[in-house]
């Protein structure tokens, strides 16, 4: 009975490594300047992506950092794009106003022009700061991904033999 036990135990063991290889490995590609992501030749969307790393722990929690930051830099970049835009138009107004002779409006454009574009900029420039970031940790997380798939497994385990009063003992930790 116990040979029976102590077969079932490795067995099941050994199968759960077998398993843990039949998971592909995440390739990073770049198409232009798009990053694109495949695993065993099909490209992966955000979606999937998230769903493949939920599998590790520890690649599921950088995908997640990289996702907050990624909204992150959306709230400096699209106030900024817009920033940027209305410092053009102010600077077509200037121009218009020039060229009519109004010489107080085209100043008052020309500033409001400067004001906005700068501070556009500004915003976009930050906003890349947190993309940037946010693609370090999202290529984190699939290194930590494809790392675990080269050991198959995520942990330690450890198998103690021992003899007791009662015959041979197992201790598996994890």
């Amino acid at each position: 009975m116990k040979s029976i036990i102590l077969t079932a135990v490795l067995s099941t063991m050994i199968s759960m490594n077998l398993t843990a290889q039949n998971q592909w490995p995440i390739f990073i590609g770049k198409e232009g300047s798009k990053t694109t992501y495949q695993q065993n030749g099909k490209y992966l969307t955000q979606k999937e992506l998230a769903e493949v790393l939920k599998s590790n722990t520890e690649s599921i929690k950088e995908y997640n950092k990289s996702a907050i930051l990624d909204k992150t830099a959306g709230v400096f970049i699209i106030p900024g794009f817009i920033s940027s835009c209305a410092g053009v138009v102010y600077s077509g107004l200037a121009l218009i106003a020039y060229i009519d002779s109004n010489n107080d409006k085209a100043s008052k454009y020309r500033t409001n022009a400067g004001i906005t574009l700068i501070s556009g900029v500004g915003l976009i420039i930050i906003g890349g700061t947190f993309v940037r970031s946010s693609g370090s940790h999202l290529t984190k997380s699939i290194n930590n991904y494809n790392n675990t798939l080269k050991t198959g497994r995520t942990g330690n385990v450890i198998i103690y033999f021992g003899f007791t009063g009662e015959g041979v003992g197992v201790r598996l930790r994890f």
